[in-house]
């Protein structure tokens, strides 16, 4: 994992795509990066009722329960993504207040983030030194993790080498999201009003608490290696020639589930990190249709952690 160096971009876009770009960039933002917020809140709350009915009926809930663990766990990361893009200013092109108001309030204070925290400690270590030790934060995470042992893992064995791994994990990204105190306090708060104070309400104290533990806090401890999942495969760091080579399409069966929001198309987000997520696919798509280069140097992962393949299907590099 070692490299010196900034990664240059290693792509320039033709003039067709320049266009598309900065009309992408001007897109207005507020009112759809809102509703995807409002959506993944309805789904949480949704599953949530559901995982709890199932719980009241034993073990032959247990299946539906599980499913609720989840979606709700899923849809935790799709917010922390929206955390992302908000630390990036997309939910609002022209207030940066009114964006970091809206990315806080609409998905940070669940996962106990914040946008100044991404755009702080994220923005420019990461997507300026990508790749290198002592700027990059992910890959600074990722060495002192010795992530590169996980490489080969899976099942059972990948699992133990993940347990191991976790707190230490959890810390280093706490504070990559600018985890503080009043972070903490304004996430508990969010908790208190909008999932256990209702649960509360409806089903009384005792059962209420009951309901927000197995629903709720049950799902934002499995965040932590949903997360870490999902974060191993956004980045190649075995000495990749420029962003692109560094940055795989993550196209296998479960991706849709670990990258939520268009997280999968990790590597538009890098070259294009003013184009909302829901434009991410459509970018690259004409990019691969107009720009035969480009789609050459693509790396695509097809299986979890798994091979490579280059834009014309060849094998490629191992991940790191």
């Amino acid at each position: 994992m070692k490299l010196t160096g900034s990664l240059r971009s290693g792509f320039e876009p033709r003039e067709g795509t320049r266009l598309l770009l900065r009309f992408l960039e001007r897109e207005a933002v507020t009112l759809r990066m809102s509703a995807a917020a409002l959506a993944d809140h309805g789904l949480i709350v949704a599953c949530a009722a559901v995982g709890w009915w199932a719980a009241r009926h034993g073990l032959l809930g247990l299946p539906t329960v599980l499913l609720a663990w989840l979606i709700v766990t899923q849809r935790l990361r799709a917010l922390e993504n929206l955390v992302h893009y908000g630390g990036h200013g997309h939910f609002s092109r022209t207030s940066r207040r009114w964006n970091d108001f809206l990315t806080d309030v609409l998905a940070g204070a669940a996962t106990f983030s914040c946008a100044s925290g991404i755009r702080t400690s994220h923005n420019g270590p990461h997507h300026v030194g990508l790749a290198i030790p002592n700027l990059d934060p992910d890959l600074r995470r990722l060495i002192e993790l010795r992530a590169d042992e996980l490489e080969g893992l899976s099942g059972l064995a990948l699992m133990r080498a993940l347990l191991v791994r976790l707190p230490r994990y959890a810390l280093g990204f706490w504070r990559t999201v600018g985890g503080d105190a009043r972070t903490l306090v304004r996430g508990l708060a969010f908790h208190a009003a909008a999932w256990l104070g209702p649960a509360m309400l409806v089903l009384g104290p005792a059962e209420g608490v009951g309901a927000y533990a197995l629903t709720i806090v049950v799902p934002i401890l499995l965040l932590v290696p949903f997360r870490f999942l999902a974060e191993l495969e956004e980045h190649l760091y075995s000495a990749p020639a420029s962003i692109v080579e560094a940055t795989p399409q993550n196209e296998h069966r479960w991706a849709w589930l670990l990258h939520p929001h268009a997280d999968g198309e990790h590597l538009m987000h890098h070259l294009f990190p003013n184009a909302p997520f829901w434009e991410l696919r459509r970018l690259r798509l004409v990019l691969e249709r107009t720009d035969p280069e480009f789609r050459r140097r693509v790396r695509r992962r097809r299986t979890y952690l798994g091979r490579m393949d280059d834009g014309g299907g060849g094998g490629g590099q191992k991940a790191a």
